[in-house]
């Protein structure tokens, strides 16, 4: 709650970073694009036009598990390719006592064109609250950096992501973060900032 509170009262909302877009899909963009869910084609187009003004990253906080069409399906993955800082969103599936069962991906042939994944999971504090994100999931072994770690690498043009203890290392930067790599949330302001 003090954390609750220093965010609240002691700073309050600060300027979110200029070089941040956020690309929503909201009521706006459905009356203009149409029903939900959107073709590939458009993806594909959007993924061109980030190229064309040089983005950084692209990470899609959105799952493809289910096919369209083999042409759109391609479209979307040969955008991705060509553009080589897409990343794409997977979700960990959990069971009653917190340990994965699955995970939800897009196709595989989307995620081929992809420069890799992220992890889209939210893991609320006992009231509720996000105040954490884990940075990294694992299953079977692997892990599985989160959406937001996967463009902070791509943007700082950093190879490696390196778990430690109680630290997670981004070329020379480190990240502070629990013993379940969770780190703590800097939000610039409340809902919709």
């Amino acid at each position: 709650k003090t954390y609750d509170l220093r965010f609240k009262v002691l700073r309050g909302p600060i300027d979110p970073d200029p070089n941040i877009a956020i690309i929503a899909i909201d009521d706006k963009s459905i009356a203009k694009l149409g029903r939900y869910p959107w073709s590939r084609d458009h993806y594909a187009r959007l993924i061109d036009k980030l190229s064309a003004v040089k983005a950084k990253a692209v990470m899609f906080d959105v799952l493809f598990p289910e096919r369209e069409t083999i042409a759109h399906d391609r479209l979307f993955s040969d955008a991705a390719k060509r553009a080589g800082n897409v990343v794409l969103a997977v979700a960990f599936v959990f069971d009653k006592e917190g340990q994965v069962m699955s995970i939800t991906r897009s196709l595989p042939e989307i995620e081929r064109g992809a420069m890799g994944v992220g992890h889209i999971n939210q893991l609320p504090d006992d009231d509720g609250v996000i105040r954490r994100i884990p940075l990294l999931l694992e299953r079977d072994g692997k892990q599985t950096p989160s959406l937001g770690l996967m463009g902070a690498k791509l943007v700082l043009g950093e190879e490696k992501i390196t778990p430690g203890d109680f630290e997670i290392a981004l070329g020379e930067r480190s990240i502070p973060v629990d013993g379940e790599y969770r780190m703590w949330l800097n939000f610039v302001g409340g809902p919709g900032a």
